[in-house]
């Protein structure tokens, strides 16, 4: 779903009121409970930033995660009907936790995908498929002087796929998405603030598994102008899709 576009409101005082959208997207279904594994709880530490100078001497600072694709997917179960493995957390952070003076930050995660569950040995069960690995991402930009951007993006991993040769393994769940931006200046240009999350898809089955479940995604954006310039704050919510 898509978050409301708001203008600009003056309050009695001359002051810009916050203009402020959020989105939600629910889980598509109840999984089985041993299916929720603790595992997405996990945090990515490798992260690339960057600080970019343009024309106009604007300042950016860039944080994506992971740095490399794909290198927080879980690994494979081995043959004989081994799980795979869950796919790590991931956790992007541009002028939020550290701030910054820099007029335009952007940040974004991408969690990990579980890896598939190993066939079955003859007529053995296969393994289960790991679950997708929660995404974070979380933008902060606040500036005395000028347009201010900030811009949060996050992907959950999507489940591994059950397989097996016996009866096959169950699908993993879609790891969860969390978006969140807030972008605001004191006097000057315009104010823009984006969320975007889309929750990971969970995993199809072969020969009898259960499939796995989408999971949620939150988008929450807020934009504030001090002065005469336009705030405008947008969020997009998608839910992950099931198996």
């Amino acid at each position: 779903m898509k978050g409301r576009r708001a203008p600009p409101k003056r309050q009695s005082g001359g002051q810009k009121r916050p203009v402020t959208t959020t989105a939600i997207a629910q889980w598509e279904g109840t999984p089985k409970a041993h299916n929720i594994r603790l595992s997405r709880l996990l945090l990515a530490t490798t992260s690339l930033a960057f600080v970019a100078s343009g024309m106009a001497g604007v300042h950016a600072e860039i944080v994506i995660v992971p740095t490399v694709p794909g290198s927080l997917d879980g690994a494979p179960g081995a043959d004989g009907g081994s799980p795979g493995a869950d796919g790590q957390a991931a956790t992007a952070d541009a002028g939020n936790v550290i701030p910054n003076s820099d007029a335009l930050n952007r940040a974004t995660a991408t969690g990990g995908d579980g890896g598939a569950g190993g066939n079955g040995v003859g007529d053995g069960n296969g393994g289960d498929g790991g679950h997708g690995g929660l995404a974070t991402s979380t933008a902060t930009t606040s500036i005395d002087l000028g347009a201010a951007e900030a811009d949060a993006t996050s992907n959950g991993g999507a489940g591994g796929n059950g397989v097996g040769s016996g009866n096959g393994g169950d699908g993993g769940l879609g790891g969860g998405a969390v978006a969140t931006s807030l972008a605001t200046n004191v006097d000057g240009g315009a104010v823009t603030s984006n969320a975007i999350a889309s929750g990971g898809g969970g995993a199809s089955v072969s020969l009898g598994g259960t499939e796995g479940k989408g999971t949620d995604a939150t988008a929450k954006s807020s934009a504030t102008s001090g002065g005469s310039g336009a705030a405008t704050a947008s969020s997009t919510a998608t839910g992950g899709a099931g198996g």
